[in-house]
Formats: structure tokens, C-alpha cells, sequence
């Protein structure tokens, strides 16, 4: 799988849904302090390990605002979109899906949770397909 993009959303300095799109030649992250270079590679750091963030690592002006504990706060997040390649078999069971297909995944930053929330194939079109969330980090 390829990383396509990610959405970030009340993590770091991202106080809103902020998107970033990757391209796949980009080897380098650049810009001024406190933009959210290290804070990018933390969150695809989190979602291949699956490692919870904490609270100091949550945007300052959600902490204000949200009324849940963060374990329990579902605003922040990161969307990933992945592009699938050919071993695909191995984490997803729809027939359907092909290598160019696109495989979008919301990460619950704080809790760990995470969820398949669309499956597009290669033509844009969208369906539904079971897979195993697990083994497809593990690739």
C-alpha cells in the first residue's frame, strides 16, 4: 500500500481538518518551525503502530473546547488514504478491489480505534469490500 493522503484533524498544530496530499516522490518534509513537520510523521508514525497520542500532543484549542475525555474524543483523528497494490488478497476480500484501488481509513488518534470508512476501485467507483484493518498496516 501507498500512502496517499492523510487528514488530520485537533492533532499538533492542526486545529482544524487539514489535508495532506503525498506525493510519490516526496522524500523530504520543509518549513518553518511549529508548522507540523514532526508533528505529520508522528501521526504516520501512530497509525502503522498503533500507538496512542497524548495529551500534550493534542491541538491546545481543542483541550479548551472539548467537553469528553480525549481517550474518548472522536474529532481527532487522521483520514488515510492508501493506494492498494497487487498482494491485496491478503487484507482485503472483495473481489472487486484491484491494484489502483484507493482505501480510505480513520484513525482515532486517542483511542486507538480504527475504521474503514470507503473503498473506491481504480474508476473512482465506490463499494463496499470486508478487510482486516491489521494485516494491512502490517505490510
Amino acid at each position: 500500500m501507498i500512502l496517499k493522503k492523510l487528514q488530520i484533524n485537533h492533532y499538533g498544530p492542526f486545529s482544524q481538518m487539514t489535508t495532506i496530499d503525498i506525493d510519490p516522490e516526496v522524500t523530504i518534509l520543509t518549513g518553518r518551525n511549529d508548522v507540523g513537520k514532526s508533528a505529520i510523521l508522528n501521526v504516520i508514525k501512530a497509525i502503522c503502530t498503533g500507538q496512542l497520542i497524548t495529551q500534550n500532543q493534542v491541538n491546545v484549542n481543542r483541550l479548551r473546547e472539548s467537553s469528553v475525555p480525549i481517550a474518548q474524543d472522536k474529532e481527532i483523528v487522521c483520514i488515510a488514504t492508501f493506494v492498494v497494490f497487487e498482494n491485496h488478497q491478503r487484507y482485503l476480500t472483495d473481489q472487486g478491489m484491484s491494484p489502483g484501488s484507493v482505501v480510505d481509513i480513520c484513525f482515532y488518534l486517542t483511542s486507538g480505534k480504527k475504521k474503514g470508512i470507503a473503498l473506491r476501485n481504480h474508476q473512482g467507483q465506490e463499494f463496499s469490500a470486508k478487510f482486516n484493518i491489521s494485516n494491512l498496516l502490517t505490510l
